[in-house]
């Protein structure tokens, strides 16, 4: 009975009730820079099995179109900032992954006691409890095999794919001062959000309206999520692009109105939509839904990109900042598409 009781509180360790959490990468990174704060050099085979470890090994592949090349300008990062006598001197100017190999060095303590309390898996019932504040009653449910994946600080970033969310240790760390598990949690946001399925077929034109405002909608309540507690980060570059990113989104807006209005006009010429992600300019539209107290109405209908335009445009014409509007037509035009599709 006592072996059975240990065997079990070895996988509470790994596994909550509610998902899995994989340390590995994060792991194996300290294990190198250890090594390296040691004066032992790192073997490339050492170097290629960290690579491979889930978690690296994804966001090698999303984030590079040359991995070898990537490889060996991590490599390069690390052994800079690890020979190094004073990490925090070094000047990374937007360079967002060595700041972050410089993050981790520098709060080295207190990220590896992060890292034993994250694998515990204690912050996956609060990710689910603030995920569902953004989602409705209906969509409030449980991804089935949860795997939260801590990677080593290989690219500034986080993603979900299946059932997987891989998150970035010094971004996860950097929140978990503030707003434990933020970034996680928008993740697994993503997972949660499942769309309405379409009546019917979809039309080329369709698809790339529908695209770009599912991106939109996707990201920007999400980002309500965590983006907020960027102004509190004691590295001010993090909110500072997020500024950046808000002062350009307006001119999207425009840009994905007036590409709406042109396939209206001719639902057989190619858009020229000028996104490079959801998340510019999805936040700044959930912003200003959130601000002019349409956030309810935004979360009961998220499950159709097209309500986000909608709501968005109510939202605009009564914010005190005059952002960019859709004009009766785009939107009587949207409405069309909205109704073939899904009502």
């Amino acid at each position: 009975m006592k072996n059975l009781f240990f065997i079990i509180a070895i996988v509470l360790t790994s596994f909550h009730s509610y998902g899995q959490v994989n340390t590995d990468a994060i792991e194996s990174y300290f294990k190198i820079t250890d090594s390296l704060k040691a004066g032992k050099k790192i073997s490339e085979d050492a170097w290629n099995s960290f690579f491979k470890i889930e978690g690296n090994a994804f966001f090698l592949k999303k984030t590079a179109r040359n991995s070898s090349e990537l490889m060996q300008t991590f490599k390069g990062k690390v052994n800079q900032v690890y020979n190094s006598s004073d990490a925090s001197q070094l000047n990374p100017g937007l360079d967002l992954v060595l700041r972050d190999i410089i993050y981790v060095k520098t709060h080295e303590t207190s990220i590896k006691n992060f890292v034993k309390s994250f694998a515990k898996g204690y912050l996956i019932d609060s990710m689910y409890q603030e995920s569902y504040k953004y989602l409705p009653k209906r969509l409030q449910t449980r991804v089935k095999n949860l795997n939260l994946v801590l990677s080593a600080p290989l690219a500034p970033n986080a993603s979900a794919e299946n059932e997987t969310i891989y998150t970035n240790v010094a971004i996860e760390h950097r929140f978990y001062k503030i707003k434990p598990g933020a970034v996680s949690t928008h993740e697994l946001h993503h997972l949660l959000l499942k769309r309405q399925k379409f009546k019917n077929p979809i039309l080329k034109h369709e698809f790339h309206i529908v695209f770009v405002l599912s991106l939109i909608s996707r990201e920007g309540i999400a980002d309500l999520i965590d983006k907020k507690y960027l102004a509190q980060f004691d590295d001010t570059t993090y909110n500072g692009l997020l500024n950046k990113s808000l002062v350009q989104s307006d001119k999207l807006v425009l840009n994905i109105s007036l590409e709406i209005e042109k396939l209206r006009s001719n639902v057989n010429q190619r858009p020229n939509f000028k996104l490079s992600s959801g998340h510019t300019p999805g936040y700044f539209m959930a912003r200003i839904i959130e601000r002019n107290g349409y956030l309810n109405e935004l979360i009961e209908g998220i499950d159709n990109p097209f309500n986000f335009i909608y709501i968005y445009n109510k939202a605009a014409k009564k914010d005190k900042g005059k952002p960019t509007i859709f004009a009766d037509g785009t939107i009587e035009f949207l409405k069309e598409i909205d109704k073939r599709l899904f009502n």
